[in-house]
């Protein structure tokens, strides 16, 4: 169902939505891995809630939405970007693990030089001539 709103009233709702907002980006840390958006039936109608723990005091906290539907549908994108940031972190945290120990499996770190470069390296910074590949 779409509605149009007044001036003031647009005006209303996005002042809400930017204090929502500030309110949110202060806590995103710990929405980025919990935190709920639900309704709770108060004084016969519905209310959009946010509902999170405080891990520092290990309480139970909400911010109040409100009844606009418009409001809660942005609260649970912006909760919806917070997560995939999250999984944004921890993929890239897998990747570069990957990256640095998954060489292992063929005896060295992909990232590592090889012993003769590494050698050669060392021996050119001492300021001595690198011996190369010694034949027999």
């Amino acid at each position: 169902m779409i509605t149009s709103l007044t001036p003031n009233a647009q005006a209303e709702r996005e002042s809400q939505w930017i204090e929502l907002r500030t309110r949110l980006d202060s806590i995103a840390s710990l929405l980025r891995t919990q935190g709920v958006l639900d309704r709770k039936h108060q004084k016969g109608r519905w209310v959009w809630r946010v509902r999170y723990t405080d891990k520092v005091n290990a309480r139970r906290r909400t911010i109040y939405i409100g009844t606009d539907p418009e409001l809660a549908r942005r609260v649970q994108e912006l909760l919806n970007h917070y997560r995939e940031q999250q999984r944004w972190a921890e993929q890239t945290e897998v990747l570069v693990k990957l990256a640095l120990y998954g060489g292992v499996r063929f005896g060295r770190g992909c990232l590592t030089p090889s012993r003769r470069r590494r050698a050669a390296h060392t021996a050119k910074a001492n300021g001595q001539a690198s011996l190369g590949k010694q034949r027999r």
